[in-house]
């Protein structure tokens, strides 16, 4: 494949991805499927493919979780955007292992669910917070919190129900469920029928 060729293709998605994020900001990462549709005109298949690994082997693409963006994305958050994404995560920071999830807190602070959805995103890019499902945002800190109480009970125990890691975290079956996919879908826990034991990462530290 001809470099001059692929670097044209290149610099083309990039165009093409900054000008997707615009129209759906505040965001500074979409799925990548999502940004290969937005740019499937711009090139064949194979050398679209190719241009996209190109910019993310150079690090002009870079991942956001489980999306991508450009390494120099900025997001931009109006004001109003910038006073609720304070107030959302100071509800969500003093709940602890029980927070609102989106909707409660959309009515809590008088907002639409569609209007807020986009600055917990955005929090969720910039590691302040951590989609963990159901409607659900946890702070790292919180989430190391419930890891070491996990890591705790399964020490003494071996294994143990959700119900007895609800009952160690202290949280009602709302919260414990979430929080054990979650962990068993990083690896933290591993599900044996009713019965969850230590998995390979739940003695590492989650980074804050």
């Amino acid at each position: 494949m001809h470099r001059g060729r692929l670097e044209a293709v290149a610099q083309a998605v990039m165009k093409r991805v900054r000008s997707t994020l615009q129209a759906h900001q505040p965001r500074r990462a979409l799925p990548r499927r999502t940004l290969e549709t937005a740019c499937e005109r711009l090139a064949p298949g194979e050398l679209l493919l190719a241009a996209f690994e190109k910019l993310l082997a150079d690090k002009r693409l870079v991942r956001v979780g489980e999306n991508i963006g450009p390494a120099d994305a900025q997001v931009q958050l109006s004001k109003n955007q910038v006073a609720i994404r304070a107030k959302v995560l100071d509800e969500i920071g003093r709940a602890g292992l029980a927070p609102p999830t989106a909707k409660e807190l959309a009515e809590k602070l008088g907002q639409r669910l569609d209007s807020l959805l986009p600055v917990l995103t955005v929090c969720v890019e910039d590691g302040l917070l951590v989609d963990i499902g159901e409607g659900l945002y946890y702070p790292p800190g919180a989430l190391e919190q419930a890891r070491s109480i996990c890591q705790a009970t399964l020490a003494s125990a071996g294994s143990a129900t959700m119900s007895q890691l609800r009952e160690a975290w202290k949280i009602t079956r709302k919260f414990s469920v979430p929080l054990c996919e979650w962990f068993d879908a990083h690896q933290l826990t591993i599900r044996a029928g009713d019965l969850r034991r230590a998995g390979p990462k739940l003695n590492e530290p989650l980074h804050e």
